[in-house]
Order: structure tokens, then sequence, then C-alpha cells
């Protein structure tokens, strides 16, 4: 089974007075497929950052898989747009008019 350890993770921003995480010790089975939720400014993208190596933290962060962040960086605009071929003059008040393309 692969799995992250976190154990005993404490972190905090240089910037701030208050840890973000504790003495923070779980694991996670990487079997599985998981989502983290939450409210704004709660972590979860600290976190997330914290598994990529990107803040100093005490504690340790084990795992055996290599980790990958969404959303992912594109060079080329035009792969994730889609143009439609209509025009102001294809919609009524209710939407298409019945006799377009």
């Amino acid at each position: 089974m692969s799995a992250i350890y976190v154990d005993n993770l404490t972190f905090g921003y240089p910037s701030s007075s208050d840890n973000i995480f504790k003495n923070v010790t779980f694991q996670i089975d990487t079997d599985l497929k998981l989502g983290f939720i939450g409210k704004n400014g709660r972590g979860k993208t600290t976190f997330l950052n914290l598994l990529l190596g990107q803040y100093k933290y005490q504690g340790t962060i084990t795992s055996s898989v290599q980790f990958d962040y969404f959303p992912y960086p594109f060079n080329d605009p035009t792969r994730f747009t889609h143009r439609c071929k209509f025009s102001k003059d294809d919609f009524t008040q209710n939407g298409f008019r019945t006799n377009t393309i």
C-alpha cells in the first residue's frame, strides 16, 4: 500500500505569529481518490505546497509517490478555448431561432 505519512507537522508563514499546522500527524492511503475541502484560508493549498517541498516546515512528510499540483500551467490558451460560430442574430429573446443552421 502506498501512503503519505505526516508526522508532527508544524508550519506557519514567517509573516504570521500563528501556525497553520501544529503537531499534526496522519496518514493517507494513496490508493484512494481524495479531495481537500474547506473554507478559504484554512491551509488546503499550503498543505499541497508542503507536499511539493515549496516551504520549510518542522516534522516529517514521507511518501513513495510523486506529487503534482493542479491547475497546471499552459502556454497555448487556444487549446482550452472553444469558439462558437453563432452571431447575435442567431438568438431570440427565448433562445435560438428555429431556422438556425
